[in-house]
């Protein structure tokens, strides 16, 4: 047994176990729901690849079985209500969870699966249950007439037209099975309108098919909704917006540059450029009074051949002669003394 608990619009599962396939009315599905899903019309989902099967709760049932036709692989269930004995149209559902059914170990003789019912054979089997319950009492009020057979299958979550509601009620064609032999002709079965008859509807097969027909819809309101008008005018106003940007962005295109010494020109301050304006005065000024202060120290020698040839050698040579003359003297200084 697996066990679920719908709270609002989710479900969460509470008890788990591993699915096979292959198995017929054998796992068992339990739900608990809160306070918001009280006298509601219960019925659980099971999606699967294109195929859909249905399993009425009622207001009270709390468990239904595993479809059997579900084969191996991930499988969608959600659960949906409504109220009939509201004034307006209410309808919960949830978001649906995902369980995973394993490949069986099944090796036994092919059958038939038997068919989960559809919706409306369900319905009408939990009216058949609910009139057998009742038993026999006092003939009572005249009742306001029930919903169609269409019409509970639009509360109960069908959507599509009469026409294709009728549509659905044909059985997918079944696996074929070992040809039996020929048998007994039955009897003629029982048109709709004497089931629906044997399904509690009084009156004539005139005002059951009158029944069959939906009232007409109310028109749609569009107020609130944008119009083609408005949007071809939205459309055409961000079509100049984004032209606008784009010119915008091609005139930047054309001013923008780069520079590979960039570093260089980041340090050339308005200080400096200062400086530099000024440079050519200040340098014309700086040779001026080199020129003057060269012009001062300019002198000319008459003997320049002579100086041209004094070399370092001559130099010491001379200053050799003047330490021995230095001597000479102090000699005769002394000479001189002596006689004194």
């Amino acid at each position: 047994m697996m066990k679920f608990f719908v709270k609002g619009q989710r479900i969460e599962i509470t008890e788990r176990e591993v699915i096979a396939s292959g198995q017929i009315a054998f796992v068992t599905l339990k739900f608990t729901f809160d306070c918001s899903w009280k006298n509601l019309h219960k019925v659980v989902q099971f999606s699967q690849c294109d195929e859909v099967y249905n399993c009425v709760l009622g207001v009270d049932g709390i468990s239904c079985l595993l479809p059997s036709e579900l084969h191996p692989g991930m499988v969608k269930i959600s659960v949906f209500g409504y109220d009939s004995d509201s004034d307006t149209t209410i309808r919960a559902t949830t978001v649906p969870i995902t369980l995973h059914v394993r490949p069986s170990g099944f090796d036994g003789e092919s059958c038939n699966v038997p068919p989960t019912p559809d919706l409306y054979a369900q319905l009408l089997a939990e009216i058949k249950k609910i009139i057998s319950e009742g038993g026999n009492g006092i003939n009572g009020k005249d009742g306001e007439n029930g919903l169609s057979a269409y019409e509970l299958a639009v509360q109960n979550g069908f959507t599509g037209t009469l026409a294709g509601w009728l549509e659905s009620l044909k059985g997918a064609d079944g696996i074929n099975g070992i040809n039996g032999k020929n048998g007994i002709d039955g009897k003629d079965g029982l048109s709709a309108y004497e089931i629906a008859v044997k399904n509690g509807f009084v009156g004539t097969e005139s005002e059951w098919l009158d029944s069959l027909k939906g009232e007409n819809g109310s028109e749609l309101d569009l107020s609130k909704y944008v119009t083609q008008t408005a949007l071809i005018y939205l459309q055409d106003s961000l079509k100049r917006d984004i032209s606008a940007q784009q010119e915008q962005i091609e005139s930047l295109s054309k001013k923008s540059h780069t520079h590979n010494n960039q570093s260089a020109l980041d340090e050339i301050t308005a200080e400096r450029i200062e400086k530099w304006d000024n440079a050519p005065e200040y340098i014309d000024n700086q040779i001026k009074n080199f020129k003057t202060e060269l012009h001062g120290n300019l002198h000319q020698h008459k003997n320049m051949s002579v100086l041209d040839s004094v070399t370092a050698e001559s130099v010491a040579e001379w200053n050799n002669c003047v330490e021995k003359l230095s001597g000479v003297e102090m000699i005769l200084a002394r000479i001189v003394e002596v006689d004194t």
